[in-house]
């Protein structure tokens, strides 16, 4: 079979046919397809900054890229409509009329893709490593893995019955009911399983099953509702890890045929789930409602062997842990906030079976975030891998380096170049002082040694079937993961410079977490898709494995003093640090011969015996689930009188030189010289560079046919919003036309035009935006030419306006370390020309008379440090502020020159989720007022500038006056109660909100020549929802009401408001 037959004999077998639904509801959908445009298109980087870029074309796909993403371009192009083509035909969907812009950006050290119909459909690439230490996923090749995954969103997600493929030649590519009816663990669902077929992929991997089985152990276990993710931002991407090994258990139970026609489905516009009188996607396809079948994946991938609780917790609380280390007295640890320092009273705490939680002190040593992949501490330096973010957004991994006494950060560079150098998961080598890191390359890295003066040695060149990770240094030699084609391997150099792989005699699947102490390595494995076990090997001693799972599983292991290991427990709440029960330098160890390696067979398994699979590329066995038997079921263990509680068992293992010809990797030496990579795939042969064929000639990429073709099209009306407020006129529709929406698919340059004729007086209303990413600054440009319908007062019609102006505006965000502190700064400057109606003539807009200029100039300043809480959701602590100023030029009346500035902050605590708000605003000439509006001139219209505050109920009236100094504060405590129940399958609640405060507002009003103060206070019961459909599915809502009680005023005090927003915040 070919590489694609390979990935997809389990997926999709047959077409689907499936019934296509018309009429209201898929016009009802059309249409909320175009409310919601306006709010879902975004732009992004993807370069930092301006690069000559190429394009590749084959039947189905335009590959856009640099030089630098050359060889992976030519790679995939090999593969692409090969694998489309069988997707495409699987899915029963046209592909004759349909090519996808694939964009592959090098300019990043974390691996990631995306697709979007936004406002054209597209796929990007972002080409870095996956590590296979803590890497989210381990594939056989990441390159190829990535694109399946985003070639599957770009399949399923464009579903479309004839209804809608109708639509989209009219409007465009947003017209894909499946990318909002599907919810977001079928979005991801689908593609894990995909990418997982050939048994290298998320839904074949004990990192994501593990999590569900941990939940199922501790009973809460999510809902399909809440594994969108909407129970709380712990587990990240909760609906990637259900969605796959759901989806992946749907195609073994119910066939292919069946998952199929769910899509289809979904194609039509349908809900997945059932609705009061109406049977949804999923019953439709599979027979049963998804509660049911909900409540079987349950059973299915539930861990079938004894588990182990560990009690012994070193820190009680429930946190987000990205890495640990170790050093004499104390560990590391790193969350999403925060570097922590825990240390124990004496020396002899440790050698204490079960040390008591107050025998340990924790603090944070210095600040951090969850992009931190490893500690590494050597005497009083502590080395932390992480991440920064260019002004493109792109992220580029660093090392920064801090004092273990005071927490701060060492002075000066690590070595000379150290800005300009991307290296990750370094270590300190104590014999040379030298750093051994990996420098990320494409979708691969090299193992470096980073000398004193800044020069850089290649110890491994990988390549992306050969990616090396973690180094640790034990007595004289490197030791390091490497993964080969998606197997992770010990590996060492050995005496000569060479390679060897660690072979144990019983093979260990799925290494990974690897740290040293010295003397001894630490490592976690699983052989049988339940929680990761410890493992640890200490040169010239015999291997030692955990063979029985214990609650939580094991994570980031480190030496502690002498013979005990700490590490990190996952739970369904948040991850602990815990102490394993295990003593490794002396482990009371069983006597028992080691098992030899499982066979493979083709034989059909018993009830009494246990299925296996052999990974074909790896030579790996491990268990399969199963419906007979039971999936996971208990391996032979030892007698329960014979184990103590973690125990450790000696395994045999020997080294073996690296085999280049056998594992389909390069450079088999430690001089980063190695072979070329393999010239075929799974059957399909791949063009190597210099050698391709001529429909795969590069040529520049131009833009500009891009921004000249409207992409996303929609029409438009003029309404006359007098007739609305009661107006005796003609007509309420006064004109009609279309708009368009285009952005070249590296996010460049973006173009969104509107043009509407008004046939009342003829008149074309204009309105283009234009927008420019090629540098680090965002740069907008505009134009508008628009009729402006004023209001009637007092029963009198000054008549209309026409505005014409011109904006430019440039902006940008900066990163600091931790990534959740940044800088940003806007500007923005506007001309705009007045045209004023005299009611009395009947000249039309173009000959109305010039009223005067204006230019209005914003300039603004922020800064924010907030700490978001991924275990709890939604709640931070931090600051915001933001430093604005509006400066308006004026034609018009007595007053040429005059503005505001402003300050906003805002600070928020997780003590009683309380926050403070406070906005000033001050005048720059004093006959001019300042109020929640903006800046008061009389007879000139200054427009709305100001976006800092918003006026809150009670507080409307003051909108009518200004002075000179205006001054608003809040502050609020409250509490929330979780609540995570379903109202049948319509929506979710997730929690009750009670909050109140105080609010208070100043106004000098020098134009009165009196103050103003208001005050209120106030209290606001909520409740937070999110409705279960589709797209939609992970977007929260409040509703609530809030009570005011103004002070001072006349007649009645209170004040009532009902809204219903989006969260924001507590």
């Amino acid at each position: 079979m070919n590489y694609i037959t390979v990935l997809f004999h389990r997926f999709l077998r047959q077409k689907i046919g499936g019934p296509h639904h018309r009429g209201g509801r898929a016009l009802f959908i059309l249409t909320a397809l175009l409310l919601l445009v306006p709010c879902m298109y975004v732009n992004a980087d993807l370069y930092s900054g301006p690069t000559d870029l190429l394009q590749l074309e084959t039947r189905h796909f335009l590959f856009i890229y640099p030089p630098e993403s050359a060889e992976a371009a030519e790679y995939l192009a090999g593969l692409a409509d090969g694998m489309y083509e069988w997707v495409a035909d699987e899915l029963n969907t046209d592909t004759w009329f349909t090519r996808f812009p694939v964009v592959i950006t090098p300019d990043t050290d974390l691996l990631n893709g995306a697709f979007t119909v936004f406002p054209s459909q597209r796929i990007r690439l972002f080409q870095a490593p996956i590590s296979p230490s803590t890497g989210f996923a381990r594939y056989n090749d990441p390159l190829a893995k990535l694109f399946l995954h985003e070639l599957t969103h770009a399949v399923s997600l464009t579903l479309r019955s004839p209804f809608f493929r109708a639509g989209r030649f009219l409007l465009g590519d947003v017209v894909a009911p499946a990318f909002f009816s599907a919810p977001p663990f079928f979005v991801e669902g689908v593609t894990v399983a995909a990418e997982s077929a050939d048994s290298f992929g998320r839904a074949h991997d004990t990192p994501y099953a593990s999590v569900i089985q941990q939940d199922i152990l501790e009973n809460r276990m999510m809902s399909p509702m809440e594994s969108n993710g909407i129970r709380g931002a712990y587990p990240s991407g909760a609906w990637y890890i259900y969605g796959g090994w759901f989806s992946r258990y749907l195609i073994e139970t119910y066939g292919t045929d069946a998952y199929a026609e769910f899509w289809s489905l979904l194609g039509t516009g349908q809900l997945y789930q059932d609705g009061l009188f109406t049977r949804g996607a999923f019953s439709k396809a599979f027979g049963e409602s998804i509660q049911n079948v909900w409540d079987d994946f349950r059973s299915w991938i539930s861990i079938q062997a004894p588990v182990e609780f560990n009690s012994r917790v070193l820190d009680p609380r429930y946190q987000f842990i990205g890495a640990a280390a170790s050093h004499p007295g104390g560990i590391l640890y790193s969350t999403s906030d925060s570097v922590y320092h825990l240390e124990w009273e004496n020396e002899t705490v440790m050698e204490e079976d079960s040390p008591s939680p107050a025998s340990f002190s924790t603090a944070p040593l210095f600040p951090s975030d969850n992009f931190t992949n490893r500690i590494a501490v050597h005497g009083n330096e502590i080395l932390i891998s992480t991440y920064r973010r260019d002004s493109e957004g792109q992220f580029h991994a660093r090392i920064k380096s801090y004092d273990l006494d005071s927490g701060r950060p060492q002075p000066g560079p690590l070595f000379p170049g150290e800005k300009d150098t991307s290296l990750t998961e370094a270590v300190r080598d104590p014999r040379t002082g030298t750093i051994l890191a990996i420098r990320p390359r494409g979708y691969s890295g090299d193992l470096v040694q980073v000398n004193t003066d800044g020069s850089i040695r290649v110890l491994l060149e990988g390549n992306p079937g050969l990616i090396p990770s973690m180094p640790v240094v034990l007595g004289d030699r490197v030791y390091f993961l490497l993964q080969q084609r998606g197997k992770n391997r010990i590996a060492r150099f050995s005496q000569n410079g060479n390679i060897e792989l660690m072979e144990p005699r019983v093979p260990l699947r799925g290494i990974r977490n690897i740290s040293g102490d010295g003397s001894s390595l630490y490592f976690i494995y699983d052989n049988d898709f339940s929680l990761f076990k410890l493992g640890v090997f200490t040169p010239g001693a015999p291997l030692l494995v955990q063979e029985q799972s214990i609650s939580g599983g094991v994570q980031h292991p480190v030496g502690v003093d002498g013979d005990r290991v700490a590490y990190i427990g996952n739970f369904s709440r948040g991850q602990r640090v815990m102490l394993h029960p295990a003593r490794v330098k002396e482990p009371a160890r069983v006597k028992e011969p080691a098992r030899e390696p499982a066979e493979e067979t083709t034989e059909e398994t018993t009830e009494e015996t246990t299925e296996e699979t052999t990974e074909e590329t790896t030579g790996e066995t491990y268990r399969e689930p199963g419906r007979q038997p039971e999936p996971w079921q208990s391996r032979p263990t030892l007698p329960s009188q014979s184990r103590q509680q973690g125990q450790l068992e000696e395994i045999d293992y020997s080294w073996a030189a690296l085999d280049v010809l056998r594992d389909g990797g390069s450079s088999g030496s430690g001089s980063g010289q190695g072979t070329e990579r393999s010239r075929g795939y799974g059957g399909i042969r791949v063009p190597m560079p210099g050698e391709q064929p001529s429909e795969f000639r590069p040529e520049p990429y131009a833009a500009l046919p891009w921004i000249l073709t409207p992409r996303l099209r929609y029409p438009l009306v003029t309404v006359n919003p007098r007739v609305l407020g009661g107006a005796e006129e003609s007509a309420l529709i006064t004109g009609a036309g279309a708009g368009f929406s285009t952005e070249d698919p590296t996010a460049a340059y973006s173009l969104t035009a509107n043009l509407q004729y008004l046939y009342d007086q003829p008149f074309l209303h204009a309105d283009v935006q234009l927008g420019v990413r090629t540098l680090p600054v965002a740069f907008g440009l505009g134009f508008r030419d628009w009729r402006v319908y004023n209001p009637i007062i007092n029963g009198e019609f000054r008549g209309d306006s026409r505005v014409l102006s011109a904006s430019l505006s440039a902006s940008q965000s900066i990163s600091l370390y931790p990534l959740w502190r940044n800088i940003s700064w806007q500007l923005q400057a506007e001309f705009v020309q007045q045209f004023d109606e005299d009611p009395d003539e009947e000249a039309g807009p173009y000959g109305w008379d010039a009223a005067g200029w204006r230019v209005p100039i914003t300039a603004a300043l922020g800064f924010s440090s907030v700490r978001d809480n991924p275990l709890d959701h939604r709640g931070s602590a931090g600051i915001r502020s933001r430093l604005s100023g509006v400066g308006l030029f004026s034609q018009a009346g007595d007053v040429p020159f005059t503005g505001y500035a402003g300050l906003k902050l805002e600070g928020e605590t997780p003590w009683m989720y309380g926050r403070l708000r406070l906005f000033s605003a001050i005048s720059l000439q004093q006959s001019t007022g300042v109020s929640p509006a903006g800046a008061i001139i009389p007879g000139v219209s200054t427009g709305s500038f100001n976006t800092d505050y918003v006026v809150h109920p009670g507080f409307s009236a003051e909108a009518e006056t200004g002075g000179t100094v205006y001054s608003f504060g809040e502050i609020r405590i409250g509490q929330k109660y979780d609540i995570h129940r379903g109202i049948l399958s319509l929506a979710y609640l997730q929690k009750l909100k009670i909050r109140g405060g105080h609010r208070i507002s100043v106004q000098d009003n020098l134009l009165l020549e009196e103050g103003v103060i208001n005050q209120s206070s106030f209290i606001a019961p909520s409740m937070e929802f999110v409705i279960n459909g589709g797209a939609l599915a992970r977007t929260a809502w409040e509703v609530g009401a809030e009570f005011n009680y103004l002070y001072g005023g006349g007649g009645n005090p209170w004040y009532i408001s009902l809204f219903l927003t989006p969260p924001g915040g507590f």
